[in-house]
């Protein structure tokens, strides 16, 4: 049983993420959202079984478990995870880098800046228990916002950014939601020199403008369209 309380817990804010759902004989398609809980326990329950349950469809077992993760309360780690090398920890985190609600974050961002963003949020985390810390602690970021999905680009910053500075963190995920019960799984940290490998000259210059999803339009052919957000403010092409 879940020792983390959720019944006094606040409700913690989620934004709009899902996938189209087609329909070829009425030639229309629907924006199907993904349901995420109400709490921040709830939330960093259900992206953790997500998470353990794309691994276990490979045939292999996230972190080794010997026993169900189960979560400690909030001044804790989220998680304690039993495994075969012992017990160790695993904390969450949302892929958010703009403060304010969701409904007004921009939908496009400069890849250099989001990834700074981001990067910044885990040091902090890592700080907070110490390079020589002995526990064994491992990280997982989600995303819950159609506009904060990171690109490809933001993700090869990070994999170059935690290979080249010590941090406590035995490894970095990241679950993205495709639809209710998958997504996809990106390892962050521990990699390879050849995942790292990248254009940084081009990832500092490189801007994202989202396509808005939640506003697709099918005409009567069969066309869609669908919005695509304007550039961050002072970008020039």
């Amino acid at each position: 049983m879940s020792r983390k309380k959720s019944r006094r817990t606040p409700r913690k804010p989620t934004g709009t993420t899902g996938h189209l759902s087609p329909d070829p004989h009425t030639r229309t398609a629907e924006f199907v959202m993904v349901k995420f809980p109400s709490t921040k326990p709830e939330i960093e329950q259900y992206v953790l079984d997500c998470t353990l349950a794309i691994v276990r469809k490979m045939g292999r077992n996230l972190y080794r478990l010997t026993a169900p993760a189960f979560q400690n309360f909030e001044q804790d780690f989220d998680f304690t995870l039993p495994t075969e090398n012992g017990t160790q920890y695993l904390d969450l985190m949302e892929m958010k880098p703009t403060s304010g609600p969701y409904s007004a974050a921009p939908g496009s961002y400069r890849v250099w800046d989001f990834a700074q963003a981001i990067y910044g949020e885990i040091i902090k985390k890592a700080q907070k228990y110490g390079p020589n810390r002995r526990d064994v602690i491992h990280l997982l970021l989600y995303s819950t916002d159609h506009r904060f999905q990171p690109d490809f680009g933001v993700f090869q910053l990070l994999k170059v950014w935690l290979g080249q500075k010590r941090h406590c963190f035995r490894s970095v995920l990241h679950y993205s939601p495709a639809d209710q019960n998958s997504g996809e799984l990106l390892r962050l940290f521990r990699t390879t020199p050849e995942e790292r490998r990248c254009d940084i000259a081009e990832l500092r210059e490189r801007v994202i403008m989202m396509a808005d999803f939640t506003k697709l339009e099918v005409d009567a052919e069969g066309g869609a369209s669908v919005p695509i957000s304007p550039p961050p403010a002072g970008w020039r092409s």
